[in-house]
């Protein structure tokens, strides 16, 4: 059974939050599992938010995280194009490596075996995703790595988004997919991995 939890987040635009957080390892773990946070910007330029210097953009958890944490100034994407850099993150390849050059191509299930997430899967973590990630048709669901599967491939919408059946029910899809990370950490009793990406972003990030 597995002992610790992770998800995946990921909105099609704005900002992605991934946490792996240990909720009560096994006894025979001689670790403790991290709790780990993953904020994911995707179309973002680099200097979108307060800490960077924005004058008009509030992100007032941002900055925080930032004035506590490590900012990378010199740090650069491989791939301009969401699903080819979500892939590169996925697997820690280039592009000419993993081979994700448009929507609709899947990873292969050889090349998944390497990714992050299935080695965290085979580690024992609980794994969920919530959100987009535009690699494929039923790219969450292909290898049964994630537990809370909450994944979309297309852009999805704003409002009245329908995420694994449940109805946004009139909330914005950035509430929607935090009301989901919600469920899936209340609902978690062992280390997680969660990854999520939002559509937009909100007043105050």
């Amino acid at each position: 059974m597995k002992s610790f939890c992770c998800l995946v987040l990921s909105l099609p635009v704005f900002l992605g939050l991934l946490v792996f957080a240990p909720h009560g390892a096994r006894a025979a773990d001689p670790v403790e599992r991290p709790n780990l946070l993953f904020l994911f910007m995707d179309d973002m330029r680099w200097d979108a938010a307060g800490f960077a210097g924005n004058k008009v953009i509030t992100t007032p958890n941002m900055d925080t995280l930032a004035e506590n944490g490590t900012v990378f100034e010199q740090a650069f994407t491989t791939t301009a194009i969401c699903m080819s850099s979500r892939a590169c993150l996925f697997m820690g390849q280039h592009m000419a490596r993993h081979g994700i050059t448009n929507f609709g191509r899947n990873l292969s299930s050889t090349k998944w075996a390497n990714s992050y997430p299935d080695r965290l899967d085979d580690a024992g973590y609980y794994m969920g995703f919530i959100g987009k990630h535009g690699l494929g048709s039923n790219f969450t669901g292909l290898y049964g790595t994630y537990d809370f599967d909450k994944g979309w491939n297309g852009q999805g919408s704003y409002v009245n988004m329908t995420i694994d059946g449940e109805s946004a029910a009139g909330r914005h899809v950035t509430e929607f997919v935090g009301d989901l990370a919600l469920e899936f950490v209340g609902g978690c009793r062992r280390p997680f991995k969660k990854y999520i990406r939002r559509k937009i972003g909100r007043a105050h990030v």
